[in-house]
């Protein structure tokens, strides 16, 4: 007698059984482990009656052994499939009865057949190396074979592939893998043994089918020690976690000793784990009144602590440490422990200290910056002068709102004879210092070039000529109106220079002009420019403005200037001295708190 294949059943009857047992101590409430421990029984008893009949002599005893392994295994296969529908959380399916039928009802068929006597195997023939089976005749014993064993193998695959296609999860995907494989050699092995090695070797061999099944328990196996195909141990599962988090966790007894210490409070205090095991916490915490037995206790009443800040101290250093403190209760809500989750905030506090003396540095720079653009704004305004309240019978009303503490925006009004004076209202591009340095630059050329024999056109040329070699190499340029007034006759000749268009409201027609000669900014290009003329009389106003006036916005989004005409009209067929002032703060209620983006200056004057 041959003992290959008894000592190979024998073997795969202990290792079936060793599964089982290893997967119901880990957890014997899981509904997954006492499938497969189950079916691992299932499997082992199956391989045993294997055992027992290779090592039988008698064709009755082994018709016997063969027999009962029948009825074993077709129980055995829809509890497989049944693993796997939990497994891959089949969970509304599972709710449903039919599901059980179409799992064991052709199981129940198969034990009523084999308890009548119907057999899946014809005949026993003994061999050299073991007993040979003969397949049944039978038609329904072949079918409900083949269910079980094609249908429920094409099940349990496709089972799988579902879950790997619905699944992102890496970890899932290698336990689904893993099983895949141990089904495809399983499926190999049957191939080989059963077909290709009897044709090869020409001599028919003992069934090895349980041999071959063995692939695929141990494939189940492999995915639940390897890739922790499911939660076997609640218990194992908290270590686990408990050992691999990145924060440092202590468990503390009611009587205030450290029952378990994961890694990183071992890295925090330079401590071996079984060192710290059974320690008193006060005595590792002693600066910390936090860790003191009489604290603890407390926070059964009081509640846990959240976040605590706290510094423990060795010779060399100090580590800062964010702590969280919980009471743990058991099923009674009896007090029996606290946990403890610290963790080391050395880098967090590092990079607070870098950051809040960047803060400070910033801070002093931003002090020392606005310091020097107030000394700015007091220059600028120095240089800028006053306008004068009344000249003849014209009275001046100047508003003016830089954006930031020194403006773009700049005027100049300069007396060339008793009579006449020029007046020069501009508008820098852009805004803040460089603009600001412009207009000084700006109101030191006007004043050179500001002749009383010359007109308003001749002086903005001059004007332009200088701006435009000083301002050559940079991208600014200056829109302005230049305004020259005579104080006898009553009459203003101007030139605009792509400036804003002054507004200019006649009492007698109760009508409003907009000013405008149509010439080019200044700084640009050499250019010529026009001037006109117009006549004041008693009532009359004329407003010149910046764009940061009407381009103010309100809170939906509308622009001032499709409000300014008619606010102007309002504002100046009226009695209203100071019209500078009146159109400002209608501007400012329009916008509705939001603030102006640009530099306003607003210069009226009036008879």
């Amino acid at each position: 007698m041959h003992y290959i294949f008894p000592f190979a059943y024998f073997f795969i009857f202990i290792a079936d059984l060793g599964m089982a047992v290893f997967v119901l101590v880990l957890n014997r409430k899981s509904r997954l482990n006492i499938l497969f421990a189950l079916y691992s029984i299932g499997t082992a008893l199956c391989a045993f009656c294997y055992t027992v009949l290779f090592l039988s002599s008698a064709r009755e005893s082994a018709f016997f052994w063969i027999w009962l392994s029948s009825i074993i295994s077709s129980v055995t296969i829809p509890i497989s499939i049944h693993f796997f529908l939990v497994l891959t959380e089949k969970t509304k399916l599972l709710k449903k009865a039919w599901i059980y039928l179409l799992l064991y009802l052709p199981a129940v068929f198969l034990l009523i057949m084999g308890i009548r006597g119907e057999r899946f195997v014809k005949d026993m023939v003994a061999a050299p190396l073991g007993w040979l089976l003969v397949p049944a005749d039978d038609l329904a014993v072949l079918i409900a074979f083949l269910y079980f064993t094609v249908g429920g193998l094409a099940a349990i695959l496709q089972i799988l592939f579902w879950r790997n296609s619905r699944s992102s999860n890496l970890m899932r995907k290698k336990q689904s893998n893993a099983i895949i494989i141990g089904l495809f050699l399983t499926i190999s092995s049957v191939v080989l043994f059963e077909y290709l090695l009897p044709r090869i070797l020409n001599t028919p061999l003992p069934s090895s089918s349980y041999v071959s099944a063995f692939f695929y328990s141990t494939s189940i196996f492999y995915a639940i020690v390897k890739y922790r195909l499911m939660v076997l141990n609640p218990q194992s599962a908290a270590e686990n976690i408990l050992m691999t988090m990145s924060d440092a966790l202590l468990l503390i007894s009611s009587e205030n000793r450290i029952v378990s210490a994961n890694t990183e409070v071992a890295k925090i205090f330079h401590r071996k784990q079984s060192d710290l095991i059974g320690m008193d916490v006060s005595t590792l915490f002693s600066q910390i009144s936090l860790f003191q037995k009489e604290t603890l206790e407390q926070l059964y009443k009081n509640g846990p602590i959240r976040n605590s800040e706290i510094e423990i101290r060795f010779s060399s250093r100090i580590i800062p440490l964010s702590v969280s403190v919980s009471p743990i209760t058991d099923r009674n809500k009896l007090w029996i422990g606290n946990v403890a989750i610290l963790r080391d905030i050395t880098e967090r506090k590092e990079a607070e200290a870098k950051l809040s003396e960047q803060n400070r540095l910033l801070d002093q720079q931003n002090k020392q910056m606005m310091n020097d653009l107030k000394i700015g704004q007091s220059i600028q305004q120095s240089l800028l002068g006053d306008v004068p309240k009344k000249l003849g019978n014209f009275l001046f009303f100047l508003e003016q709102h830089p954006f930031a503490e020194v403006s773009g925006d700049f005027y100049d009004f300069f007396e060339v004879s008793d009579r006449k004076v020029f007046f020069l209202l501009g508008d820098v591009s852009g805004h803040g210092v460089s603009a600001a340095l412009i207009t000084t630059m700006a109101k030191t050329i006007f004043n050179a070039v500001v002749r009383g024999d010359l007109s308003t056109a001749e002086v903005c040329r001059a004007f332009n000529r200088k701006l435009t070699t000083e301002l050559r190499d940079s991208n600014f340029y200056i829109t302005g109106i230049v305004l020259k007034i005579d104080l006898e006759d009553n009459t203003i000749e101007y030139t605009n220079a792509g400036h804003t268009l002054p507004y200019f409201y006649k009492k007698e027609a109760n009508a409003v002009e907009k000013l405008s000669t149509e010439n080019m900014m200044l700084g640009l290009i050499d250019a010529n420019y026009s001037n006109k003329f117009i006549s004041l009389k008693k009532g009359d106003k004329l407003i010149l403005y910046t764009d940061g006036l009407y381009e103010v916005k309100n809170g939906r989004d509308e622009q001032y200037l499709n409000y300014f005409d008619k606010d102007f009209l309002e504002t100046a067929c009226g009695e209203t001295k100071n019209l500078s002032r009146v159109l400002f703060e209608k501007a400012k209620t329009f916008a509705e708190g939001n603030t102006f983006d640009d530099d306003v200056t607003i210069l009226s004057i009036e008879w």
